[in-house]
């Protein structure tokens, strides 16, 4: 090997460490983030809420960045930018002293993203519900009045009076 391909493979193992670590403090972030906006939700506190869903886009729109990254990365060093080449390159960095903590930063990942999911799904669930009684409020409150004779267009369709 020349040198040459050898400061190749250090500054990409260096990259996709990095890489690891970023996302795994990108998801710690979306996390607290994802579970303050089900408080809001519960709270029905509106303002806050879009306020909140901007910060969630944004992580979300850093963590799609942070994972192209490590499938280019992946690819550069030949392996597959799936589970597999991460697999492999954590294979790869086992003789390595950063290997362990690597290997806890992308565990780690593996559950703080599951958090995220299940948190993302009960928020899911708690927005439809709260859908669900909104309609019913409005059903109820629009239940005693007459149909209007307007239609969408706005024009009469019956005699008024």
């Amino acid at each position: 090997m020349t040198i040459k391909v050898v400061l190749i493979a250090f500054l990409l193992k260096k990259k996709l460490l990095g890489n690891i670590r970023d996302a795994l403090a990108l998801t710690r972030k979306l996390e607290v983030v994802l579970s303050k906006a089900h408080n809001l939700m519960l709270e029905r506190n509106i303002a806050a809420l879009e306020t909140h869903l901007e910060t969630q886009v944004k992580l979300l729109d850093m963590l799609h960045l942070n994972a192209s990254l490590r499938e280019h990365y992946l690819k550069e060093a030949g392996l597959s930018p799936d589970p597999a080449g991460i697999r492999s390159f954590l294979q790869i960095i086992c003789s390595t002293p950063k290997a362990e903590a690597t290997l806890k930063q992308w565990h780690q990942l593996e559950i703080t993203a599951g958090r995220c999911r299940s948190l993302n799904q009960a928020n899911g669930k708690l927005l439809s519900r709260l859908a669900a009684s909104t309609n019913q409020i409005i059903d109820v409150v629009f239940s005693s009045q007459e149909p209007s004779p307007y239609n969408q267009q706005g024009i009469c369709e019956r005699k008024l009076g």
